[in-house]
């Protein structure tokens, strides 16, 4: 019996010292967690698409539980439309077709207590990378928090990459396929 008892008690100290060093590592190295968008609203024919999977149609009345993940696309028909929110800092895009839309990273970095704990002393790195191709997308971060400023945006557009400056820019194609990016400053919403 007293071999069994030694044996239990030697698995739970290395169950134990497993924990703990976890811990340490997670309170000491930062790492990534993915952050989900959430689809607020669609009109029209709009389709989701998940990573190897074909596209499956999105009802309107069910859009606003819809999350899109990393990797996850929206194909929007002409002139239909989808407004998602990005958990990530809050920023809005607003869609209208006909395009293609994919969530590409939305990251925050940080140790186990930058991700459990609101601080701002805290050091946490944010990553957003989102492509377009097609149509017309505004993209508001006038009320992000963080603020753009503390994020690494990048919009990937066929056959180049754009960083936005100002929280408010809109990315529009022509019939031709080429991409138009029209920067502007927007005044932070008050209490909408």
């Amino acid at each position: 019996m007293e071999r069994r008892t030694c044996g239990i008690t030697l698995a739970l100290g290395l169950v134990l010292l497993g924990v703990v060093a976890a811990l340490a590592a997670g309170l000491l190295f930062a790492y990534a967690v993915s952050v989900p968008a959430t689809l607020m609203a669609v009109n029209g024919d709009v389709q989701r698409a998940r990573s190897h999977q074909r596209p499956q149609p999105l009802d309107p009345q069910d859009a606003a539980e819809v999350r899109l993940q990393v990797g996850d696309s929206l194909i929007l028909a002409p002139h239909s439309t989808a407004t998602i929110v990005l958990d990530l800092c809050g920023g809005r895009i607003l869609l209208e077709g006909p395009l293609t839309f994919t969530l590409a990273e939305s990251s925050r970095r940080a140790t186990l207590a930058g991700h459990l704990v609101t601080s701002r002393r805290l050091a946490r790195d944010y990553t957003l990378a989102l492509e377009q191709d097609g149509g017309t997308a505004s993209y508001v971060f006038s009320d992000a928090d963080p603020p753009l400023a503390s994020l690494a945006v990048t919009v990937r557009l066929p056959g180049t990459s754009f960083t936005p400056s100002l929280p408010c820019w809109s990315v529009a194609f022509a019939e031709d396929g080429t991409p138009t990016v029209r920067e502007y400053d927007c005044a932070p919403s008050s209490g909408g």
